[in-house]
């Protein structure tokens, strides 16, 4: 077989097909491995013919001693030769992924591409090249389906990610082998490919053998499947990208769940640049379906997604940021009320220094009177924010202050701290609601306590 006009059309035709070198300039992630080292062979050849500049990149992640160095020796004597930039840079990954926290391999990826950019920034460079073959993107498929995964999972690795191309991604590794051979082309092995202690050799060595026994072109049928999978991917996303502004719940409701769970994942990336997991998307579907105002959930990176006077949003989670629980005893005169920036004011038959509140009028939500029999009040008046499980009757029924709240789509944060005026037997009174039964004015009435809400620039100075 002629492997080296196959992978260099399949390279070339790949390539054209994703735009991956209409560039001035890319950088190769330089190993020294078969992939690597075959990807930086063809891309010097293409990149001479096309006037781009081409640079390679070494990381010597610290974790095999000798064997490390020669690695780079080889990576430094290869890019010589062929007369290509050559940097190489040292990162103690184990180092690194003990103090993080996090599994050698992640450590080392993360490293790496975090190296890549920084070099790119550095030099000015648009694209970074990786040598991703077909067989990557198998071990990626069976990794990400074993895991649990969406359409995008299965899709497998991407040819294009943001300034990161991957021309070699239809090339199978026996192909790539047949390549170095036919041009004898050297390179290094990897101990460590070795070692099926790592999850990605687990597959390659034990899981593809077994598919391949199976259908021996297991890896060029992942591989067609996985471009077929993408294009219908990005046709969906193209769909739910139409309702990205959209927050309307009467709208979202009637998405069918392929374009929802991505409308509602690209919302969410948009807003913290993160990925947001399966279980975290369903139940978000699943608070849009019910479609009930004023109810949320709590999202990773300190997000929630709430639904507020019929809208979606997801936003960052303020929780935290609310007022804290409030109570106060109340007195005849000013009581002012910090949380809710309001002031109550109190006043016994009407007989006080500001005679001129008594005139006023309610005004929705800003200036609110009530008034209440004083001589059946129990105990002391006082004020307090609201408590779960809040109730009390006026007008003939017990109602929940819950959802007298929802009723009128109060927002959290107005839950938080609209006043509740109570005495030793619960509540008496809640600013925009009926005054409890029983203490309501009437004509036995000898003592009259008028109640005044103000909020906001019409509160008393």
């Amino acid at each position: 077989m002629d492997y080296t006009k196959l992978v260099e059309s399949k390279f070339c035709a790949f390539a054209k097909k994703h735009n991956m070198l209409d560039t001035r300039s890319i950088l190769a992630a330089f190993s020294g491995g078969a992939d690597s080292t075959v990807l930086l062979y063809i891309l010097d050849k293409v990149c001479k013919k096309r006037g781009i500049e081409l640079f390679a990149l070494h990381i010597n992640h610290m974790i095999r001693g000798k064997e490390a160095t020669r690695d780079e020796n080889f990576c430094k004597e290869f890019a010589k030769e062929h007369s290509i930039p050559f940097e190489c840079v040292y990162i103690d990954v184990p180092s690194l992924s003990k103090a993080l926290g996090i599994g050698l391999e992640e450590c080392a990826r993360n490293c790496r591409y975090d190296a890549f950019e920084k070099y790119c920034k550095a030099h000015n460079i648009e694209k970074i090249a990786t040598a991703h073959n077909a067989n990557d993107n198998l071990e990626t498929v069976i990794f990400n389906l074993a895991r649990g995964c969406s359409l995008s999972g299965i899709c497998g690795i991407p040819p294009v990610r943001d300034n990161i191309v991957r021309p070699l991604l239809l090339c199978s590794k026996d192909e790539i082998l047949g390549y170095a051979k036919e041009n004898s082309i050297d390179y290094i092995y990897d101990s460590t490919n070795s070692d099926t202690e790592y999850s990605r050799n687990y597959i390659r060595h034990k899981i593809i053998p077994s598919l391949e026994a199976l259908n021996g072109n297991v890896v060029h049928n992942v591989a067609r499947f996985t471009q077929i999978a993408l294009e219908d991917d990005i046709c969906l996303e193209s769909i739910a990208k139409n309702y990205l502004q959209e927050s309307d719940i009467t709208v979202l409701k009637k998405l069918d769940t392929p374009i929802l769970h991505r409308v509602i994942s690209m919302k969410f990336e948009q807003n913290t640049k993160c990925h947001m997991e399966n279980v975290h998307i369903n139940s978000v579907e699943k608070l849009i379906r019910n479609g009930r105002n004023n109810s949320s959930i709590s999202l990773p990176q300190k997000m929630k997604a709430q639904i507020e006077n019929n809208n979606f949003l997801i936003i960052k989670d303020s929780a935290t940021n609310l007022p804290a629980p409030y109570f106060m005893e109340l007195v005849d005169g000013i009581n002012r009320i910090e949380p809710d920036d309001s002031v109550l004011y109190i006043s016994v038959n009407g007989n006080d220094e500001h005679k001129d509140i008594l005139s006023k009028q309610n005004f929705y939500k800003i200036f609110i009177y009530t008034a209440i029999d004083f001589d059946k009040i129990y105990g002391k008046l006082t004020l307090r924010s609201r408590k779960e499980g809040d109730k009390y009757r006026y007008g003939g029924m017990t109602r929940s202050l819950k959802k007298l709240m929802n009723g009128k789509k109060l927002s959290l944060s107005k839950r938080a701290t609209l006043p509740v005026i109570c005495d030793e037997k619960g509540i008496v009174w809640v600013p925009g609601f009926g005054v409890r039964d029983l203490v309501a004015p009437d004509a036995h009435t000898k003592n009259i306590c008028h109640l005044y809400y103000m909020k906001g620039e019409h509160a008393l100075p």
